[in-house]
């Protein structure tokens, strides 16, 4: 594959053409711009050019970040109603 034959690809559906553009990380229908996470017509894309989306996804997603974020002890989980402050309301 060269980056050429991904830089601009045009996916149809029924209704639609939607041109995605993998060097630039986006797709006219907007999905991919608006949460970072590739959209299915860019996962269409890797698809057709045996690319690996995940190369994709911005870092924040990976298991590793998720794992870092609650590892630290930055609040205790109150595990059970028992463990609430009583209200006043």
């Amino acid at each position: 594959m060269n980056s050429k034959s991904t830089t601009r690809v045009q996916r149809m559906t029924l209704y639609h053409i939607f041109r995605v553009s993998l060097s630039d990380r986006e797709c006219n229908c907007g999905q991919w711009k608006l949460n970072g996470i590739p959209c299915s017509h860019a996962l269409a894309v890797c698809r057709q050019y045996v690319v690996d989306p995940t190369g994709f996804v911005p870092e924040c997603y990976s298991t590793n970040e998720y794992a870092l974020t609650y590892s630290l002890d930055f609040f205790a989980p109150l595990l059970d109603v028992e463990d609430w402050d009583e209200s006043n309301f």
